[in-house]
């Protein structure tokens, strides 16, 4: 998959630099699910993600969004608006 070699390609790259400690995994998943075991879950990618992540480079923390707005959800129980990924 595109999204794992790029990381894969980041990550052997970048893994020895000391002022990289971190991987924001995918901005803002816009369209994902969570827990629904369907070809969207957010949740299972970015475990798989993560995991091979981690196999290229231990040190580093590996940040997963939520997408708590998926279809004005955030709204919906706030009542105010919020951020995408929130």
């Amino acid at each position: 998959a595109p999204l794992f070699a790029a990381w894969r390609t980041l990550a052997r790259r970048y893994c020895s630099h000391p002022n990289v400690i971190a991987a924001d995994l995918f901005n803002e998943p816009f369209g994902a699910t969570w827990g629904t075991n369907r070809a969207t879950d957010w949740d299972r990618a970015a475990e798989r993600l993560g995991t091979m992540l981690h196999s290229e480079c231990a040190r580093w923390l590996v940040v997963v969004e939520g997408i708590a707005n998926r279809g004005g959800a955030c709204k919906k129980l706030s009542g105010d608006g919020c951020w995408w990924g929130k």
